[in-house]
């Protein structure tokens, strides 16, 4: 998963130990197993692209930045923004011993150089990713018609014959 950290709300202090010295050198979240509804919890680590790392890559919508969500990375609790925790605890697994961990790239938006280096990797980040997940948040109100609408384009689309230009 491709995770922007702007949505990780602590200063530098859990990048501090993770420096990317390779050019293609990114940072991975680890989604620990758990249930719904207790604290998340997760690790950074940095990986080289070059060295073709499993992971997924995820696009979520940002939202609002409060009231922030409080997840353990790398044992430290850091504070989230309520849109991340969401998608965290959706997309974690429960307990088990067949569980497979969810792990996304993530960018440190308070450090200016190293997000303009990360942010030109993007294409190479979603690329490599063994699947993408798109997380638009709970669903609401709207979720089915949304669903239902997106599922008759998809017909249509289909029963169309594809032309060249």
């Amino acid at each position: 998963m491709a995770l922007r950290s702007s949505a990780l709300m602590e200063e530098n202090s859990i990048y501090s130990n993770l420096p990317l010295l390779h050019p293609k050198s990114i940072i991975i979240l680890t989604i620990l197993p758990g249930e719904i509804g207790y604290i998340i919890e997760c690790t950074l680590e940095v990986v080289n692209l070059n060295e073709k790392p499993d992971y997924e890559a995820l696009s979520y919508c940002w939202g609002p930045t409060s009231p922030p969500v409080t997840v353990l990375c790398n044992n430290q609790p850091t504070r989230v923004t309520p849109d991340l925790g969401a998608t965290l605890q959706r997309l974690r697994y429960p307990k088990g011993p067949e569980t497979t961990l969810d792990r996304c790239s993530c960018i440190n938006q308070q450090d200016l150089e190293e997000r303009s280096k990360q942010v030109s990797l993007m294409k190479d980040i979603y690329d490599s990713a063994k699947n993408v997940v798109i997380w638009l948040g709970e669903h609401d109100y709207f979720t089915a018609t949304a669903i239902s609408l997106i599922q008759q384009i998809a017909r249509i689309a289909q029963s169309e014959p594809s032309f060249d230009a």
